[in-house]
């Protein structure tokens, strides 16, 4: 043991001199880049528009009449309100058509209340036949209703089916006088 550690002693002191002459390589880290400078905003100035004031309200014509609701914004690249989605038919939310209207047709109004209103110069039955606003592969509401509604009925269906052949078995297993036989299986 004592020869392996002179000789394992002996490699590594002939070894530094080789070490140290070895020319250092430098890592160097890249420059960190330097954030941006952010403003941060505490509040909204006088006059700016929040949009979770316009998703949610009702929408009423010029009659004071309620017509729908914001369902959706769509914005340009440049983040300025370009259309208004309202939801109109359906109940409580479900089973609406969502209807796209330029924001220049709309107004946003505060009523005493404080809550905010969009007026839209149309009737709901103009909503209810207008083209729906769709997004591309999205599934709304309506759709998934539809799906629902298609596999309840297929499954009342099969039921129905197997509840009249359990019928037409049992009334086969009745003789013609009322007592019981053996059911044929």
């Amino acid at each position: 043991m004592r020869a392996f550690l002179l000789t394992m002693s002996a490699i590594g002191a002939l070894a530094m001199p080789a070490l140290v002459a070895a020319p250092a390589v430098a890592q160097t880290a890249p420059e960190a880049a330097q954030p941006a400078e952010v403003k941060f905003i505490t509040g909204p100035e006088e006059g700016d528009l929040r949009a979770s004031r316009w998703i949610g309200a009702t929408v009423k014509n010029n009659a004071g009449q309620p017509i729908g609701d914001v369902n959706d914004l769509l914005l340009t690249p440049d983040g300025k309100v370009k259309v208004v989605v309202v939801g109109v038919g359906g109940f409580v939310g479900l089973a609406e058509k969502n209807i796209a209207v330029s924001v220049s047709d709309t107004q946003l109004r505060t009523q005493e209340n404080g809550r905010q209103i969009v007026i839209l110069d149309t009737t709901k039955e103009a909503l209810l036949a207008a083209p729906e606003f769709r997004v591309a592969g999205e599934k709304t509401m309506r759709d998934r209703l539809g799906e629902a509604s298609k596999a309840v009925q297929s499954g009342y269906e099969t039921v129905k089916e197997k509840a009249i052949e359990g019928y037409d078995r049992a009334k086969e297993a009745m003789s013609s006088d009322g007592s019981k036989s053996a059911p044929n299986q």
